[in-house]
């Protein structure tokens, strides 16, 4: 199990300044125990960033070097996302502000029907770092894979296993992890691809993430089995994957042309995900229930959105000059990253109440 440090720290929806722990294998102290060459930070609040190119084949490798099966390409057909008008709409209870002490930016990645949270931020030295915060716990929980010199957290499931992804200095690749809820940690790696990255993760452990295959941009699911299955939105060009649930539901956003749009991919069947007068929009998470979260651009301003029922409901952390949601829970809790009136970047927990 996790081990943590308790302090004295009350959690509270206002700008908070919890102590930290760093949790490396079995909860032992992990610094980047093999800094070697210096490699780029991994992608982080930008999902629109897509990761250089390379060549090869959709074959996944475990730690211990045992291939899995090569995954077969989805064949999908396309269908229109269909809304239709609710009673309700979303009215904010509460937001709670989530900054790890030394953050020069943050953001909340994930969050479990226990209200454990998964994110990322970065030190006044540029070093990426992910974080975990433990609901019944008042210290974040600084998380760095072995060896690496950069690690990214994302999502986690309900039973606390956490996935990312980090620069490796040896092979110098970007490569997917996930850190069981025992503490144990182990690379993802779609071998012959230029980068992997692990996004999310269900209850029953299938894994969700991205590959460059060829120079382009490839989503995947890897399913308890160990069969990796790869899908690109029909058409485009840039195809990147946000979270899956439990039902195996997967969204993620997509770009044809100059134009990004969400999508939802259930059943074998991609929909297209957009909100109305928007330039741009991205899915990001999905819950159990099927509530899908996300980033939408109008006027040139970034908001959160929320599609509940069939009807989109934008929201902003109020006073925010850009609001991103990245996560929801099956209780609707929804996490993500707001930028100030200074210009910071912080990640937030925000609660509703359905009218």
């Amino acid at each position: 199990m996790r081990q943590m440090i308790s302090f004295a720290v009350p959690l509270v929806a206002v700008l908070t300044a919890l102590p930290f722990v760093t949790l490396g294998p079995l909860g032992s102290r992990v610094v980047s125990a093999h800094p070697g060459p210096h490699l780029p930070s991994p992608p982080s609040h930008d999902y629109d960033t897509a990761m250089p190119g390379g060549p090869t084949s959709p074959v996944l490798a475990n730690p211990t070097g045992r291939l899995f099966s090569a995954g077969r390409l989805s064949v999908t057909t396309i269908v229109p996302f269909e809304t239709r008008p609710v009673a309700g709409a979303p009215e904010i209870v509460e937001v709670t502000v989530l900054e790890p002490p030394g953050a020069v930016f943050s953001v909340a990645r994930g969050i479990n029907a226990a209200g454990d949270i998964s994110g990322e931020y970065r030190d006044a030295s540029g070093t990426n770092h992910g974080w975990f915060l433990d609901k019944n716990a008042d210290a974040y929980v600084t998380l760095d894979y072995p060896i690496s010199t950069a690690t990214v957290a994302q999502g986690l499931n309900d039973r606390g296993d956490i996935v990312g992804f980090f620069n490796d200095p040896i092979t110098r690749m970007q490569r997917g992890w996930v850190l069981s809820k025992e503490g144990t940690w182990s690379a993802v790696d779609v071998e012959g691809a230029t980068a992997t990255l692990v996004r999310s993760i269900n209850s029953q452990g299938s894994m969700l993430g991205q590959c460059n295959m060829q120079g382009m941009n490839r989503s995947f699911v890897l399913d308890t089995h160990g069969t990796l299955t790869q899908h690109m939105f029909p058409g485009s060009h840039m195809t990147v994957p946000g979270a899956i649930n439990e039902r195996g539901d997967v969204v993620g956003f997509y770009a044809i042309g100059t134009m990004t749009h969400g999508y939802l991919l259930s059943d074998g069947e991609f929909s297209t995900i957009h909100v109305p007068g928007s330039t741009a929009t991205t899915a990001l998470g999905i819950n159990s229930r099927g509530d899908i979260v996300g980033r939408t651009t109008i006027t040139g301003v970034n908001h959160g959105f929320i599609l509940r029922d069939g009807e989109y409901h934008v929201l902003d952390v109020p006073g925010a000059k850009a609001t991103i949601f990245v996560y929801v829970n099956a209780q609707g809790d929804m996490v993500g990253q707001f930028t100030g009136a200074d210009n910071k970047t912080r990640g937030f927990k925000m609660s509703v109440r359905w009218r």
